[in-house]
Formats: structure tokens, C-alpha cells, sequence
């Protein structure tokens, strides 16, 4: 619970910074923003995957608010490196998870 609650944080304080540049995009990256929050909570939540499935999906959206800091805000240096080697991290951790979900399920049948 307190996972959600500091990755919903962090994403309403990352918009607020993010919401007087992005013009015409308002709507879509606000939408965008919201189903990855609900990802997060969804994948937080969902005790049988374990805690990788919701580190996973936490640092997806770290990635995805690196993109959004490279876009519209002040990229840094060594930005385009956190911004693939997290989602990389992330994807690993997300389909590990699906992968032993898999496996548990199989090894349960009859």
C-alpha cells in the first residue's frame, strides 16, 4: 500500500511539473499517466506474482517519467542510458513474473 502511495505521489508531482508544457498533449500523456498508475496498483496488488511483478511495473513508470522529463522538461546527462537500462530492468522483472505465474499455475493442474 505504501508502494502505491509513493509511486501516485510522485507521479501527481512529476505532472504538476510536467502540465504547463505539454500543451496539445495535455490530454494524452494525463490518460497515459493514469493507466500507468493503475498498472502499478494493479501489479502492487496482486499478491500471487510476488514483489517482482509490482518493482517491475514501478520501474516501467520510472522509465516512462524519464522519457517524460526528456521530452518536456530538462534532459541531464546519462539520461538516455537510465531511460533504457531501467526499462530493461523492468521488462526482465515483469516477464519473470508472468513466467513463474506460468509455471506455478502448470505445476497446480491435475
Amino acid at each position: 500500500l505504501a508502494a502505491m502511495g509513493c509511486a501516485i505521489g510522485a507521479s501527481g508531482l512529476l505532472m504538476s511539473r510536467l502540465l504547463p508544457k505539454l500543451g496539445k498533449l495535455t490530454v494524452p500523456v494525463v490518460l497515459y499517466f493514469l493507466v500507468i498508475n493503475t498498472m502499478i496498483c494493479v501489479a502492487v496488488s496482486a499478491s500471487a506474482a510476488g514483489w517482482v511483478l509490482g518493482a517491475g511495473a514501478m520501474l516501467f513508470a520510472f522509465s516512462d517519467s524519464l522519457i517524460a522529463v526528456r521530452k518536456f522538461l530538462s534532459p541531464f546527462k546519462g539520461i538516455h542510458e537510465a531511460v533504457w537500462s531501467t526499462y530493461a530492468i523492468a521488462q526482465f522483472m515483469i516477464c519473470l513474473s508472468v513466467l513463474s505465474a506460468l509455471l506455478n499455475m502448470r505445476s497446480s493442474l491435475p
